[in-house]
């Protein structure tokens, strides 16, 4: 006879001290981010490898006036240093999936600190990435107001898809697939990467449980036995014969017109 018992109990995570976040050991900071990181610069806009300690105060201090950006991202508004960086330690850090990059504005020097590269404009990331699966999504993407609607967001995410569909001897990974989920109600982040030749796969209902303060929908009733709104997730994707058959020229001449 054999007894059934669940004795599960979630996965921990390190959790870093407030030192550890503030200075990292040896003044190194570990990627731990599953495919290859370098920094990518189309001219007009560069991305570099997100920084905590280097980036984050900038994230959190030009955001501070904006908690409307926040709307429909997982995380935020960043409110001080030490509960941003552990923010940052749990989505990013720890989850070898996901990684960020900082996003300067190379057209126009940053208004506060000319030692930056560029105008600051803003996070923008890659998540679910997989060797395994040859595939990785844009996302975590967020932009301050006088970047958005501008050529920021085409080169940006432009850059992305360069290096994850180009094959290796372009300078990319050559992955199958590069994914963009969006809020279903976020049509603004849903008509941005059709303009840049995703394809709309459709729509994942009731996808995503939503932390408190997100724009969602609302629950039907209270029996679900989960708090918080819901999000609809729509759906899409490049593929490597999509960027063979068009794409990748599509959007490069977006980044030659913006």
């Amino acid at each position: 006879m054999v007894t059934v018992v669940n004795n599960y109990a979630p996965p921990t995570k390190d959790v870093k001290t407030t030192e550890e976040l503030l200075n990292p050991p040896e003044g190194v900071h570990d990627m731990n981010f599953v495919l290859p990181v370098k920094e990518l610069d189309s001219g007009k806009v560069r991305l570099v490898p997100f920084i905590p300690t280097v980036h984050m105060p900038l994230l959190m201090t030009r955001s501070a006036a904006h908690p409307e950006l926040f709307k429909y991202v997982g995380y935020g508004p960043l409110t001080d240093l030490v509960s941003s960086l552990h923010i940052y330690d749990r989505l990013i850090a720890s989850d070898p999936s996901s990684t960020w990059f900082a996003v300067f504005d190379l057209t126009r020097p940053d208004k506060e600190d000319a030692s930056l590269p560029g105008a600051f404009a803003g996070v923008t990331g890659l998540l679910a990435a997989s060797a395994a699966q040859s595939q990785a999504e844009i996302g975590y993407v967020l932009y301050l107001p006088e970047f958005q609607r501008t050529h920021v967001g085409t080169h940006a995410t432009g850059l992305l898809m360069h290096y994850l569909l180009d094959s290796p001897s372009l300078g990319g990974l050559g992955l199958r697939r590069a994914q963009w989920k969006a809020n279903a109600l976020n049509t603004r982040s849903v008509e941005a990467a059709k303009r840049l030749g995703f394809r709309d796969e459709g729509v994942s209902r009731w996808h995503i449980v939503l932390p408190e303060g997100k724009e969602g929908l609302d629950r039907p009733d209270e029996g679900d036995g989960a708090r918080g709104k819901g999000r609809h997730t729509a759906m899409l994707s490049v593929c490597w014969d999509d960027w063979k058959e068009g794409v990748r020229e599509k959007v490069d001449a977006l980044m030659s017109r913006n």
